[in-house]
């Protein structure tokens, strides 16, 4: 099992790929959803790589919904 990458991580992977010519960029958490504190942490990167990248963003993050975003 393993934490949720930084902000930083993220967006310093972000750049090298737009640097090589990607177009998309992807974060995957494994499990059945994501919540809490994880799930806000996943739209602060989202945030950030959407002010300072300009590749399309794409997630896979499992089973979401109102509730599970407000636990």
């Amino acid at each position: 099992m393993y934490g949720l990458v930084s902000v930083e991580v993220a967006l310093e992977l972000a750049r090298e790929n737009e640097a090589e010519g990607v177009k998309r960029f992807s974060l995957v958490t494994s499990g059945r959803g994501i919540y809490g504190d994880d799930f806000k942490g996943v739209l602060e990167i989202y945030e950030t790589l959407n002010r300072e990248v300009g590749m399309d963003l794409c997630a896979s993050h499992g089973i979401l919904d109102i509730e599970a975003m407000s636990r």
